[in-house]
């Protein structure tokens, strides 16, 4: 039986062969193999795609050419051949990418108009700027030392767009002749202003509450607002009280003077003559108490009999219990603050016009070579609106910029 199954089985494979190479011959074509792309590009991934879509979908919200795409987009069905213009060399975000692996400048070597590429806060991808001018850093401690005024100092300015707002001020730039510029803390530079030292919008700390005034509180800070303690959470200190000669600081200077070489007086701000810590704690009341905006002890007469008294020199019977002295910056030494020293700064213009005050880490030198390439160069765009194609490309290279950094 096995004999007789081998020449079948034989027989069968030769049968299965014939038909084989029958079927062969009876193709009459050879499918090519799928030749590789000239210029291959990385896919991308779902997420991305999607962002790039929605970034792009806002270009066009804001641009008001919403109406403008649809027809684009219906023309475009149905003439698919239409060229598409190209970017020539790397894109914004490649230059930015490669010029930020090199490190930060040095300050010397930033001359007025130097080309750089500066990251800005909340920006989400390098933008071209020029150098307008640098401040070399500058240490409070050593200013305060000498009587002078540094970048970082605080002081209290009124908002010229509000004037009837007072608020917690930074000095961001010394300038010549006696002049500096204030930023409001917690809020944006559109509100910064220049004046001199002798304005008098500008103002010591604790000068709105000497004349009962409300102090703005900086944007975001949640806590009760106390000089002392928002200077040395900050780590700063105030502009000295000397410098600020406008004519609505004289009595706070005056009773600063009186009490500067005698360091058992304080001048405080509430009021115009020093104070001193005396021995007799019965029988008396603190006059600090029912300050408005919430400054004032709640203390009355006979409450203060256990605590601190501190009394004017000038026998105005004047007494502020330690709650209220609190208020004056130096009063208690668990609040003083060793004061930072402010880093180098460089002002730099953008393309729109606007100037920004930043730090040399997010500066890098612009080549010239990458400014070359910063325009579309092919002509060939026949009847798609170039300003897409720009859309388009700067929606992918800020992605690509983020997710990179990222």
């Amino acid at each position: 039986a096995a004999a007789a199954a081998a020449p079948s089985a034989a027989a069968a494979a030769s049968s299965d062969a014939d038909a084989t190479a029958k079927a062969a011959r009876r193709v009459s074509f050879v499918l090519p193999e799928p030749e590789a792309p000239k210029h291959a590009k990385a896919q991308l991934s779902p997420s991305l795609a999607l962002c790039i879509r929605s970034v792009f979908a806002a270009h066009l919200w804001h641009c008001s050419i919403v109406q403008d795409a649809i027809a684009l987009s219906t023309h475009l069905k149905f003439h698919p051949s239409l060229p598409r213009p190209q970017v020539s060399g790397d894109s914004d975000a490649v230059r930015a990418l490669k010029a930020f692996e090199n490190p930060p400048p040095a300050l010397e070597g930033l001359a007025e108009g130097t080309a750089v590429l500066v990251t800005l806060p909340h920006a989400s991808m390098a933008s071209k700027a020029k150098v307008v001018r640098v401040r070399a850093g500058t240490s409070m401690a050593a200013a305060k030392e000498e009587g002078a005024v540094a970048v970082g100092m605080r002081l209290e300015a009124k908002d010229r767009k509000n004037p009837h707002m007072i608020c917690p001020a930074t000095v961001s730039e010394v300038l010549p002749e006696g002049r500096v510029k204030v930023h409001f803390d917690g809020w944006s530079e559109s509100f910064d202003y220049v004046a001199s030292l002798d304005d008098d919008d500008l103002h010591p700390v604790g000068y709105a509450q000497s004349v009962g005034h409300k102090l703005e509180v900086p944007r975001g800070y949640g806590d009760a607002f106390k000089w002392p303690k928002y200077l040395k959470e900050i780590g700063a200190v105030p502009v000295p009280i000397e410098l600020l000669q406008g004519p609505s600081n004289q009595e706070m200077i005056e009773c600063h003077a009186a009490a500067a070489d005698n360091p058992e007086l304080y001048a405080h701000p509430l009021h115009p003559h020093p104070l001193k810590l005396v021995h007799r704690a019965s029988g008396w009341g603190c006059d600090g108490r029912r300050q408005e905006h919430g400054l004032g002890c709640n203390r009355g007469f006979g409450d203060c009999d256990e605590l601190q008294r501190y009394r004017c020199t000038e026998h105005c019977d004047y007494d502020l219990c330690p709650d209220c002295m609190s208020t004056l910056v130096g009063f208690d030494e668990d609040l003083a603050a060793a004061p930072l020293s402010q880093e180098d700064r460089v002002i730099v213009v953008t393309a729109d016009g606007k100037e920004h005050d930043v730090t040399l880490p997010s500066l890098r030198l612009s080549s010239d070579d990458a400014d070359a390439g910063d325009e579309m160069v092919d002509d060939s765009a026949g009847l798609v609106p170039r300003l897409m194609v720009e859309l388009w490309e700067k929606g992918v290279q800020r992605l690509q910029f983020v997710f990179a950094q990222g």
